[in-house]
């Protein structure tokens, strides 16, 4: 196994430290905001953000339409420090197949 040169600790410690940021972030969002009160305060992008996350999370390519047209034209650092939110915390992914046609 390869040791991490020291010259590049200081980037390796920043990226972890934005890393850990994030996942404080979306954890305190995810965890202590009621989502209508998320709903009220969120931007018309945030919404095209969450919906690409959630596919993207659930494996699928970057999409915003359910598999019909790849897209791009996003911020891919935003958009990967929401994924795994998504992958995570969406309760649609935790259900069966089945029961998703029922409001799991």
């Amino acid at each position: 196994m390869a040791r991490v040169p020291i010259r590049h600790l200081p980037l390796l410690a920043g990226l972890l430290c934005i890393l850990a940021y994030g996942c404080a972030l979306a954890w305190r969002t995810l965890t202590h905001y009621d989502i209508a009160a998320l709903l009220r305060t969120s931007v018309d992008d945030s919404f095209y953000y969450f919906q690409i996350a959630r596919h993207l999370a659930d494996g699928e390519f970057s999409t915003f339409d359910g598999g019909i047209t790849r897209t791009n034209g996003y911020h891919p650092l935003w958009l990967w420090l929401i994924t795994p939110a998504y992958w995570i915390f969406d309760q649609k992914r935790h259900c069966s197949p089945s029961a998703r046609s029922r409001s799991c």
